[in-house]
């Protein structure tokens, strides 16, 4: 099949009109690029949150403004979203670049450093004694593995420093895509 030179050209431009639009921040409702903000309180949704205005927390409005009008105008870059909870309460949610609240993400790190957070909070609190703590001992009911059985000698710390010793081979198991998880 050819297409006559007005077709090309027409594919060209819709092809180039998509990247342009995907580098802007955020599109309003005729997918035109949107560098304006208003805030707007967070909608309600059915996953336990409880929702409020910035001001019925006591919080600034006006640093939230700048912050999202900063996203807007790419000072900040990279950025696919901006949650706030205040008060057990979500304030504001706002996404970017075509993200929206069911997007997923591949974490990686994050998740890291959240369970190190963690870690901190469980030593603090006195539920576990530190990070020299071996991690089979954590796992009393995969008794019968060789793992448990022979007590490898992995500390909490190998674990959040991802120095365990135990080999990952990323081509035989290669991260999901993002959409498929």
């Amino acid at each position: 099949m050819r297409l006559s030179c007005r077709q090309k050209y027409s594919v060209i431009f819709c092809m180039m009109l998509c990247i342009f639009l995907s580098c802007a921040p955020r599109a309003n409702r005729w997918g035109l690029p949107q560098y304006k903000y208003t805030y707007q309180v967070p909608a309600k949704a059915e996953d336990g949150w409880e929702i409020a205005a910035l001001y019925e927390e006591g919080i600034d409005s006006g640093k939230i403004d700048e912050l999202i009008r900063s996203i807007l105008n790419k000072r900040f870059k990279n950025i696919h979203s901006v949650l706030l909870v205040r008060n057990g309460k979500l304030v504001l949610e706002e996404y970017f670049y075509g993200y929206q609240r069911d997007t997923k993400h591949e974490l990686h790190s994050v998740s890291k450093s959240i369970t190190s957070i963690l870690v901190g909070i469980a030593i603090d609190q006195k539920k576990i004694p530190g990070v020299d703590e071996k991690v089979y001992g954590f796992f009393p009911e995969y008794k019968g593995s060789r793992w448990i059985d022979q007590k490898y000698n992995i500390a909490v710390e190998h674990v959040l420093t991802m120095s365990a010793g135990i080999d990952w081979d990323e081509q035989s198991h290669p991260t999901p895509r993002v959409d498929s998880v």
